[in-house]
């Protein structure tokens, strides 16, 4: 039981951190492109989506190599 909880933190810390270099990617590549032709809600949509996308990447990875 507790091997299985520290695994699923572990899965999490993988999760959280992917996403959070998603995020940070996409919003410098807003910058560099000066918030770019998409609205503010647009470019919200699209920051979390690759967000998203990179954390479930991050923790894929994670669950095959274990």
């Amino acid at each position: 039981m507790k091997e299985s909880v520290g695994r699923l933190i572990i899965a999490m810390k993988y999760f959280g951190w992917w996403f959070a270099w998603g995020i940070f990617s996409t919003i410098m590549v807003f910058i560099v492109l000066k918030g770019g032709s998409l609205a503010f809600q647009s470019q919200l949509i699209v920051i979390f989506g690759v967000g998203v996308v990179t954390g479930l990447s991050g923790l894929f990875f994670y669950l095959k190599r274990g």
